[in-house]
């Protein structure tokens, strides 16, 4: 029995497929080290719409739980989302420490 996958037909190390690689490779020289291994853990897919990166797509490195609320910079309190996406859970996040602060304070 093999342990490996194929490469696919029409892939190459050169193509510029970021995304392909970093699932495939866990790493690839343009990909920083922790976006490539938080995509092979979220098996190449947004933590915050679900759906799969795209070669074209911006990604970000988001705290799961924000440092302004407590989080921690630890890898298990981080994730890898579209830019769109982080910028929906900041403002999501933002309302949510609104809400939780005049709580506090009332």
């Amino acid at each position: 029995m093999n342990d490996y996958v194929k490469v696919r037909g029409d892939k190459s190390p050169f193509d510029g497929d970021l995304i392909y690689w970093s699932l495939r490779l866990s790493k690839h020289p343009e990909m920083p080290t922790t976006k490539a291994k938080l995509l092979k853990e979220q098996k190449g897919k947004c933590a915050w719409c679900g759906l799969h990166f795209q070669q074209s797509d911006l990604l970000e490195i988001d705290h799961i739980k924000p440092i302004s609320c407590g989080g921690k910079k630890e890898w298990y309190n981080l994730q890898l989302l579209h830019r769109h996406c982080h910028d929906e859970k900041t403002a999501h996040d933002s309302s949510l420490k609104s809400h939780i602060d005049n709580m506090e304070t009332h």
